[in-house]
């Protein structure tokens, strides 16, 4: 091609038809530039699939860091779960704990483990290093990415500082005392050490301490669950990725399999028998479970699964309310509320 130009050029010199030349000239010169804008556009298109290729991969990336951080949010649920009830327990005036119970070990301590929620953003930080090539397409998640990464885990890692900074100085207020030392000399713990857990209401006072710090780290954790939640599920649209059927991965979206024995507990629900009680119902749709308050779509709430039977929604003041769906000896249908009341009660009976 290079010497059939060559040679198209020298012609028309030698006969002298110079004006011919530069019509023929200037349309070298159009294809050459034209050819250089293709080379130009692919190159480009190269490189766009390219870096989308490469955001979809850290977006994956995202994905996987969401779905450890939700079951980890889910490990804490269950723990604090039973933090709260050992902290009820413990309150119990009606009832309170004996020094045969404390000597048998038969006593739960709460207040000992401080519990940190640590996010898993090593995906979230590599999008960040590449953030201007990131396609227009994929962009639209970064406000939610923003919120859970920068947003929520300040405020999850100020109350997981304040837990630690509460236990730290409950276990030098322990280290001071000579109960362990007690312990070695006597084989047995002091009346000291079994008073203080046992009657003594300044124990009493650092486990509400303690639980009040404990559930600001769980509110803030189950927030960011559900949001970690609808992210993922929008960087799946985004990336146009079919969701999968792992029941793992299902159960952690807070989504329900065909068949479940949940359906048999769709119904309303309510704290008595009385008509005027105020009722809830319980109802699948798709593969989520809701509920709704006296069938007022204004309260309808998307139920996020636990475990097995055990759900969790967000109230009006977005604090989590967990629920347990429950058959009594009688076989009755019931939902026991685990945290959070319902109108001051804490089962609510099927009715229909």
């Amino acid at each position: 091609m290079i010497k059939l130009f060559k040679k198209t050029r020298q012609i028309l010199l030698k006969e002298n038809r110079f004006g011919k030349y530069l019509l023929y000239a200037l349309g070298e010169i159009v294809l050459v530039v034209f050819g250089i804008l293709i080379a130009l556009n692919i190159n480009n298109r190269n490189e766009l699939r390219k870096n989308e290729q490469i955001s979809t991969s850290v977006l994956k990336q995202i994905q996987n860091n969401l779905l450890e951080d939700i079951y980890n949010s889910q490990v804490e649920l269950e723990d604090f779960l039973k933090s709260y009830n050992n902290h009820l327990e413990i309150l119990d005036f009606k009832n309170p704990r004996s020094r045969s119970s404390y000597l048998n070990n038969e006593f739960e301590y709460v207040g000992f483990n401080p519990v940190s929620f640590v996010i898993n953003n090593y995906g979230y930080e590599n999008l960040t290093r590449q953030i201007d090539k990131l396609p227009m397409a994929h962009s639209i998640v970064l406000p939610d990415l923003k919120i859970l990464y920068i947003d929520m885990n300040a405020r999850i890692q100020m109350a997981n500082s304040r837990v630690r900074e509460i236990v730290f100085n409950q276990i030098n207020f322990i280290s001071e005392q000579n109960w362990d030392l007690d312990r070695i000399k006597n084989f047995e713990a002091s009346d000291e050490e079994v008073n203080y857990y046992v009657n003594d209401d300044s124990y009493k006072r650092y486990v509400i301490k303690f639980m009040n710090g404990r559930i600001v780290v769980f509110v803030n954790t189950q927030r960011f669950r559900i949001k970690a939640i609808d992210t993922y599920m929008k960087i799946n649209a985004i990336i146009e990725k079919p969701l999968t059927r792992n029941l793992d991965t299902l159960n952690l979206l807070g989504l329900i399999g065909v068949g479940s024995p949940l359906e048999e507990y769709q119904g309303s629900y309510q704290v008595s028998d009385s008509e005027t009680s105020d009722k809830m119902d319980f109802f699948i749709e798709g593969n989520k479970l809701f509920s709704m308050m006296n069938n007022d779509d204004a309260t309808k709430s998307d139920q996020y699964l636990i475990k097995n039977k055990t759900f969790m929604f967000m109230d009006k003041s977005n604090i989590p309310v967990i629920w347990e769906f429950i058959t009594d000896s009688s076989g009755a249908k019931k939902v026991e509320c685990l945290f959070g009341d319902y109108s001051g009660h804490k089962t609510l009976k099927k009715i229909e």
